[in-house]
């Protein structure tokens, strides 16, 4: 199935363009970006809870909170540019997965 025939098609195309919209920026992330992620997920979360691309949501979330966090607490365990790079493969990942659908 294509991109454009998979039902929840719109809400991959929001996540992509919020998560590249944090890959390509060095400093802070938009304000109200993890809350309007976080409410996307949760709505396709309650319309389509079998959705496959789910997990894949929750795993952007969990590293864009961690991106928070080193950003507000440095230390090199926490590198801000790493976990940047790390959301930019996921963001790949997504949309060639997407594409397969």
């Amino acid at each position: 199935m294509a991109l454009w025939a998979y039902r929840n098609a719109e809400w991959l195309v929001a996540i992509h363009a919020m998560v590249d919209d944090v890959c390509v920026q060095d400093g802070a992330m938009p304000p109200g970006l993890f809350g309007n992620l976080t409410r996307l997920v949760d709505g396709v979360r309650s319309d389509s809870p079998d959705d496959m691309f789910l997990s894949r949501a929750d795993d952007m979330l969990v590293a864009i909170h961690r991106l928070r966090s080193a950003m507000r607490h440095r230390s090199p365990q926490a590198d801000p540019a790493a976990i940047r790079r790390e959301l930019g493969h996921m963001c790949r990942d997504w949309m060639s997965a997407a594409r397969f659908c």
